[in-house]
This record gives structure tokens, C-alpha cells and sequence, in this order.
């Protein structure tokens, strides 16, 4: 069922993982693993996000994979810190995709009521 395939282990997040904001464009892999690592977490892999257009141009947002929780609690305690570079940065918790396909189908819904609404002040005042 669609149910499953969306819990399903290989289709979900890394719970351990937090989503980094706000980085400094001149960030990398390696400051980005210093700076958390410098706060005390225990990192796993630092995944960096790329323009997909050109693929050369980094975003400044990246996936943290940290060991353990207490290191995702660390993490997710530098939200609103200066990060590698000395931006302030967003740090939030990563979501699976389960619960980025109910955000999907909550405004895929949202979207069906807002259309219907207007088709019906349409007819409305059309007199219809």
C-alpha cells in the first residue's frame, strides 16, 4: 500500500539528521564538519546542497548526519548560532517522507477547497 511504501525504512529520513540553513556560500564539507564537531557533536556525514541547474553552485544548505542523539540534541541547540563562516544558521530537525507526502496531500487539498470556493462565488455572481 502507499501507506507502507512511505514507512518504509529506505524511504524515510535519517532520524539522526538535521537540515542547516543560512550557511555561508564559502562553506564546505569540511568547515561545516569542524563547526559541529567543535560544539560537540559527533558527526557521521555532512551532505552539501547544489544548484541543480549548474550543480556547481553550493546553496548554502546542508544535511548534518550525526551518531547518536545527544549529538542531534547538541545540533538542533545551535539553531540561530553563527555557523562556519559566521552567519547565523537555521538548524531543524530532517523529515521523512512520510511526513513530506501528508504536507503534500494537505495542500493538494487545501488547493481542491480554494478552487471549488471560487468556481462557486463564480457561478454566484454570474447568477448561476
Amino acid at each position: 500500500t502507499e501507506e507502507a511504501q512511505l514507512t518504509s525504512p529506505s524511504l524515510t529520513s535519517n532520524p539522526l539528521s538535521v537540515y542547516v540553513s543560512q550557511l555561508s556560500y564559502s562553506a564546505t564539507e569540511s568547515s561545516v564538519t569542524s563547526y559541529f564537531s567543535s560544539k560537540g557533536c559527533s558527526i557521521k556525514s555532512v551532505r552539501l546542497v547544489y544548484n541543480k541547474n549548474d550543480g556547481n553552485s553550493f546553496r548554502g544548505v546542508a544535511f548534518v548526519d550525526v551518531v547518536d542523539s545527544s549529538s542531534l540534541e547538541v545540533a538542533l541547540g545551535l539553531n540561530d548560532e553563527k555557523g562556519p563562516g559566521g552567519r547565523k544558521i537555521q538548524v531543524r530537525p530532517t523529515k521523512t517522507t512520510a511526513e513530506l507526502a501528508m504536507i503534500v496531500r494537505k495542500r493538494e487539498e487545501f488547493l481542491v477547497t480554494k478552487k471549488k470556493e471560487a468556481k462557486n462565488m463564480r457561478e454566484e455572481i454570474s447568477g448561476g
